[in-house]
Protein backbone atom coordinates (compact mmCIF):
# COMPACT_ATOMS: atom_id res chain seq x y z
CA UNK A 1 0.00 0.00 0.00
CA UNK A 2 1.27 3.49 -0.83
CA UNK A 3 1.18 6.57 1.39
CA UNK A 4 -1.40 8.08 -0.98
CA UNK A 5 -3.75 5.16 -0.40
CA UNK A 6 -3.18 5.24 3.37
CA UNK A 7 -4.02 8.95 3.48
CA UNK A 8 -7.22 8.50 1.46
CA UNK A 9 -8.22 5.44 3.51
CA UNK A 10 -7.67 7.29 6.78
CA UNK A 11 -9.62 10.33 5.64
CA UNK A 12 -12.58 8.18 4.59
CA UNK A 13 -12.98 7.28 8.28
CA UNK A 14 -12.37 10.81 9.56
CA UNK A 15 -14.48 13.91 9.99
CA UNK A 16 -14.31 16.65 7.35
CA UNK A 17 -12.11 18.93 9.45
CA UNK A 18 -9.52 16.24 10.24
CA UNK A 19 -7.04 17.15 7.50
CA UNK A 20 -4.69 19.55 9.30
CA UNK A 21 -2.00 20.10 6.71
CA UNK A 22 -0.14 18.74 3.70
CA UNK A 23 3.49 19.44 2.85
CA UNK A 24 5.97 18.22 0.29
CA UNK A 25 6.56 14.89 2.03
CA UNK A 26 3.69 14.27 4.46
CA UNK A 27 0.12 14.92 5.54
CA UNK A 28 -1.07 15.59 9.08
CA UNK A 29 -4.49 14.25 10.05
CA UNK A 30 -6.26 14.48 13.39
CA UNK A 31 -6.26 11.05 15.02
CA UNK A 32 -9.67 9.38 14.96
CA UNK A 33 -9.56 8.36 18.61
CA UNK A 34 -8.14 11.56 20.11
CA UNK A 35 -8.39 15.32 19.72
CA UNK A 36 -4.91 15.58 21.26
CA UNK A 37 -3.00 13.45 18.76
CA UNK A 38 -2.11 13.72 15.09
CA UNK A 39 -1.29 11.03 12.54
CA UNK A 40 1.58 12.10 10.27
CA UNK A 41 1.71 10.04 7.06
CA UNK A 42 4.84 10.44 4.97
CA UNK A 43 5.14 9.56 1.30
CA UNK A 44 8.94 9.21 1.27
CA UNK A 45 11.20 7.25 3.60
CA UNK A 46 14.00 9.67 2.75
CA UNK A 47 12.02 12.57 4.23
CA UNK A 48 14.46 14.70 6.29
CA UNK A 49 11.84 14.68 9.07
CA UNK A 50 12.86 11.07 9.75
CA UNK A 51 16.45 12.27 10.24
CA UNK A 52 15.14 14.86 12.67
CA UNK A 53 13.25 12.17 14.56
CA UNK A 54 16.12 9.70 14.82
CA UNK A 55 18.96 12.17 15.38
CA UNK A 56 17.39 14.93 17.47
CA UNK A 57 13.85 14.21 18.72
CA UNK A 58 15.04 10.84 20.09
CA UNK A 59 18.44 11.98 21.31
CA UNK A 60 18.39 15.61 22.46
CA UNK A 61 16.89 16.49 25.82
CA UNK A 62 14.81 19.57 25.01
CA UNK A 63 11.18 20.57 25.38
CA UNK A 64 11.31 22.21 21.95
CA UNK A 65 10.92 19.05 19.85
CA UNK A 66 7.56 17.35 19.16
CA UNK A 67 6.43 14.35 21.18
CA UNK A 68 6.22 11.31 18.93
CA UNK A 69 4.29 8.47 20.55
CA UNK A 70 4.84 5.85 17.85
CA UNK A 71 6.57 5.60 14.49
CA UNK A 72 6.31 2.94 11.81
CA UNK A 73 8.50 3.23 8.71
CA UNK A 74 7.88 0.87 5.78
CA UNK A 75 10.97 0.83 3.60
CA UNK A 76 9.67 -1.55 0.94
CA UNK A 77 6.54 0.50 0.27
CA UNK A 78 8.26 3.82 0.82
CA UNK A 79 6.09 5.43 3.50
CA UNK A 80 5.98 6.10 7.24
CA UNK A 81 3.25 6.73 9.82
CA UNK A 82 3.84 8.60 13.08
CA UNK A 83 1.45 9.24 15.96
CA UNK A 84 2.29 12.62 17.47
CA UNK A 85 1.01 15.24 19.85
CA UNK A 86 -1.39 17.81 18.40
CA UNK A 87 0.34 21.19 18.24
CA UNK A 88 -1.17 24.63 17.69
CA UNK A 89 -0.23 27.48 15.31
CA UNK A 90 2.03 30.28 16.53
CA UNK A 91 0.66 33.38 18.18
CA UNK A 92 1.93 36.79 17.06
CA UNK A 93 4.65 37.11 19.72
CA UNK A 94 6.21 33.76 18.86
CA UNK A 95 5.88 34.38 15.12
CA UNK A 96 7.94 37.55 15.58
CA UNK A 97 10.47 35.67 17.71
CA UNK A 98 10.90 33.00 15.03
CA UNK A 99 12.05 35.72 12.61
CA UNK A 100 14.69 36.68 15.19
CA UNK A 101 15.86 33.06 15.31
CA UNK A 102 16.24 33.17 11.53
CA UNK A 103 18.27 36.39 11.85
CA UNK A 104 20.48 34.75 14.48
CA UNK A 105 21.11 31.78 12.20
CA UNK A 106 22.09 34.10 9.34
CA UNK A 107 24.48 35.97 11.67
CA UNK A 108 22.51 39.21 11.50
CA UNK A 109 21.44 39.05 15.17
CA UNK A 110 23.80 38.67 18.11
CA UNK A 111 23.51 35.87 20.66
CA UNK A 112 22.86 38.41 23.42
CA UNK A 113 19.93 39.95 21.52
CA UNK A 114 18.31 36.57 20.85
CA UNK A 115 18.83 35.58 24.47
CA UNK A 116 17.21 38.82 25.63
CA UNK A 117 14.17 38.25 23.39
CA UNK A 118 13.86 34.59 24.38
CA UNK A 119 13.93 35.58 28.06
CA UNK A 120 10.76 37.62 27.57
CA UNK A 121 8.70 34.68 26.29
CA UNK A 122 6.94 32.14 28.48
CA UNK A 123 7.15 29.70 25.55
CA UNK A 124 10.89 29.30 26.21
CA UNK A 125 11.46 28.10 29.79
CA UNK A 126 15.28 28.02 29.48
CA UNK A 127 16.55 30.57 26.91
CA UNK A 128 20.20 29.44 27.03
CA UNK A 129 19.19 25.81 26.50
CA UNK A 130 16.95 26.87 23.61
CA UNK A 131 19.81 28.63 21.81
CA UNK A 132 22.08 25.64 22.45
CA UNK A 133 19.44 23.50 20.73
CA UNK A 134 19.45 25.86 17.74
CA UNK A 135 23.25 25.79 17.59
CA UNK A 136 23.25 21.98 17.69
CA UNK A 137 20.74 21.92 14.84
CA UNK A 138 22.93 24.28 12.79
CA UNK A 139 25.95 22.03 13.34
CA UNK A 140 24.04 19.08 11.84
CA UNK A 141 22.85 21.00 8.76
CA UNK A 142 24.60 20.97 5.37
CA UNK A 143 23.03 24.11 3.90
CA UNK A 144 22.10 26.96 6.23
CA UNK A 145 20.93 29.42 3.58
CA UNK A 146 20.16 28.76 -0.07
CA UNK A 147 21.76 31.01 -2.64
CA UNK A 148 22.57 31.17 -6.33
CA UNK A 149 26.23 30.50 -5.50
CA UNK A 150 25.49 27.17 -3.80
CA UNK A 151 26.52 23.89 -5.39
CA UNK A 152 25.18 21.07 -3.25
CA UNK A 153 23.80 17.58 -3.91
CA UNK A 154 20.01 17.42 -4.34
CA UNK A 155 19.63 15.55 -1.05
CA UNK A 156 21.83 17.90 1.01
CA UNK A 157 20.22 18.61 4.38
CA UNK A 158 18.93 22.18 4.25
CA UNK A 159 17.64 24.30 7.11
CA UNK A 160 13.94 25.10 6.67
CA UNK A 161 12.72 26.83 9.80
CA UNK A 162 10.16 29.30 8.49
CA UNK A 163 7.23 30.15 10.76
CA UNK A 164 5.11 27.29 9.40
CA UNK A 165 7.55 24.74 10.81
CA UNK A 166 7.25 26.07 14.36
CA UNK A 167 4.19 25.42 16.54
CA UNK A 168 3.01 25.73 20.14
CA UNK A 169 2.29 22.96 22.62
CA UNK A 170 -0.93 23.21 24.62
CA UNK A 171 1.08 24.45 27.58
CA UNK A 172 2.47 27.25 25.41
CA UNK A 173 5.96 25.80 24.76
CA UNK A 174 7.54 26.69 21.42
CA UNK A 175 8.18 23.53 19.35
CA UNK A 176 10.28 23.12 16.21
CA UNK A 177 8.20 20.63 14.26
CA UNK A 178 10.09 20.03 11.01
CA UNK A 179 13.40 21.90 10.50
CA UNK A 180 15.03 20.16 7.54
CA UNK A 181 14.37 19.78 3.83
CA UNK A 182 16.39 18.50 0.90
CA UNK A 183 18.28 21.09 -1.12
CA UNK A 184 16.18 20.09 -4.13
CA UNK A 185 12.72 18.84 -3.16
CA UNK A 186 11.58 16.10 -5.52
CA UNK A 187 8.49 14.88 -3.64
CA UNK A 188 5.35 16.99 -3.92
CA UNK A 189 2.55 15.50 -1.84
CA UNK A 190 0.82 18.87 -1.72
CA UNK A 191 0.35 18.91 -5.48
CA UNK A 192 -1.11 15.39 -5.30
CA UNK A 193 -3.43 16.57 -2.51
CA UNK A 194 -4.70 19.40 -4.72
CA UNK A 195 -5.81 16.82 -7.28
CA UNK A 196 -6.99 14.03 -4.97
CA UNK A 197 -7.97 15.29 -1.52
CA UNK A 198 -9.17 18.84 -1.22
CA UNK A 199 -12.28 18.64 -3.39
CA UNK A 200 -13.59 15.70 -1.40
CA UNK A 201 -12.22 16.29 2.09
CA UNK A 202 -11.74 20.04 2.21
CA UNK A 203 -8.64 22.19 2.53
CA UNK A 204 -6.58 22.03 5.73
CA UNK A 205 -7.63 24.53 8.38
Amino acid sequence: MSAHNIIKSYLRRATKDSLLGVGCYSAAILANNSRDQVVKIGSCNEDPWLDYYYEIVNCVRTVHTPKVHRLYAEEDNYYYVALMEHLQPLDSANAIFVTLVQNYISNSLAYSKLLESASQLSSIPDPEAFISFIDYLIDRTDVIEKGAWNDYPEDARTLDIHAGNWMLRKDGTLVLNDPWAHYEITEDLERWAEDNLYTKYGYPA
